[in-house]
């Protein structure tokens, strides 16, 4: 699946894209970072790479997926007419 992330092929901004990533991308960091702690960043900046950062890492993506294929498109949608 390919995304046009800046304009659509009318030549509008994609807002509904851009909308979709900055969900998920607020999600995985609610629940990741400040839920359950998982912090990556902390390892990174004093540069010390070990297992665990990447663990952390590959939960925050996961999360993210999570958010990404179930709970965005289960979200309510308030303007619709279904």
């Amino acid at each position: 699946m390919a995304y046009k992330l800046v304009k659509t092929e009318g030549g509008k901004t994609n807002w509904a894209l851009i909308r979709h990533i900055g969900y998920c991308v607020l999600f995985a960091w609610a629940i990741g970072v400040r839920l359950m702690r998982v912090d990556p960043f902390d390892d990174i900046m004093s540069g010390q790479i070990t297992i665990g950062t990447l663990l952390d890492i590959a939960v925050l993506w996961v999360i993210g997926m999570i958010a990404w294929f179930v709970l965005y498109p289960a979200r309510p949608r308030w303007n619709s007419t279904t």
